[in-house]
């Protein structure tokens, strides 16, 4: 699949860490820690419970992978130096490994997820933020989604050391000059158009033009706790409570992508969407205005 989708010239390394590491770096840091950390959705009365457990998946398994992605980038270059671009909360150690391989590269790192203040930033253990603020001072550019997230670094930054200096558009640390800029996911426009041309897809709006609908309400979302999801639906409810009689005229419909089943967070959400929905859909049942549907979809088909 990636060899019909990369220029010719461009060559695919992967990185293998073993099950139980990988178990640790994803399961136990990534989805359940640093996502709900940088979504700003830990409620600090009850989390995050951070114990022996998640010290062992940081140093085992988050700090594990992020070397060993690092170690194989450095394999790349041999003795020289190299331009990265790396990207993401998963990935937030690899500049700092890089730097320390290969001190002449030049280091790109950006996010496309927000990035919390610094009350938020600090329910981490000291040593973590101390360990991921070290490595992305050492990128060279460091990318993120508004001007709201380098406001939100820059006070994390300054909260964790007196030796920072701030600069025109960037950050002074210990002698090197990490650049902050703006940089908004791109929208896959093409992609997008090869999904509305899909024949599944025609079918799909072809039945909603059948309806005698007059208006409808869409949601297309990765269903997330820190989103409204729960509560645009309840929000629906009133509106048909209040006047009932739009019923038959309006309706809304969700299409979200799941998120991971065995964070027991995503999974309680899953659960109040669908008693939400079927609770509107209950008490009208005969226009059922509320359809909730799961999507997927398949990197195959959008390289292609």
């Amino acid at each position: 699949m990636f060899g019909n989708a990369l220029p010719e010239f461009w060559s695919v390394r992967f990185v293998s860490p073993p099950r139980r590491v990988h178990h640790k770096f994803y399961n136990v840091i990534c989805n359940p820690l640093l996502w709900f950390l940088l979504h700003r959705s830990w409620s600090p009365t009850f989390t995050p419970n951070i114990g022996d457990k998640e010290h062992d998946a940081w140093n085992r398994g988050y700090c594990a992978v992020n070397e060993a992605f690092a170690k194989e980038i450095s394999a790349v270059a041999g003795d020289g130096s190299l331009t990265l671009v790396s990207r993401d909360y998963q990935l937030m150690l690899v500049p700092g490994f890089v730097r320390d391989e290969l001190p002449d590269s030049v280091i790109h790192h950006s996010f496309e997820t927000p990035w919390p203040c610094p009350s938020e930033f600090e329910l981490l253990p000291a040593t973590w933020r101390a360990e991921l603020l070290e490595s992305l001072m050492s990128a060279d550019v460091l990318s993120f989604p508004s001007v709201v997230e380098i406001k939100a670094f820059i006070a994390c930054a300054q909260a964790h050391t007196s030796e920072l200096d701030t600069v025109r558009d960037g950050l002074v640390y210990r002698g090197h000059i990490t650049h902050l800029s703006v940089s908004a996911p791109p929208v896959r426009a093409k992609q997008f158009k090869t999904l509305v041309e899909f024949p599944t897809t025609q079918r799909f709006v072809e039945g909603l033009t059948d309806s005698e609908t007059r208006h409808t309400f869409v949601t297309v979302e990765r269903a997330e706790p820190h989103k409204n999801i729960v509560r645009s639906i309840n929000a629906f409810g009133v509106l048909l409570k209040q006047q009932p009689e739009l019923a038959s005229k309006v309706r809304f419909l969700l299409f979200l992508t799941p998120g991971p089943a065995h964070v027991s967070a995503y999974k309680r959400l899953s659960d109040e969407i669908r008693r939400s929905a079927r609770r509107i859909n209950q008490n009208f049942s005969d226009s059922n205005p509320v359809m909730s549907m799961k999507i997927a979809i398949s990197i195959g088909r959008l390289l292609h």
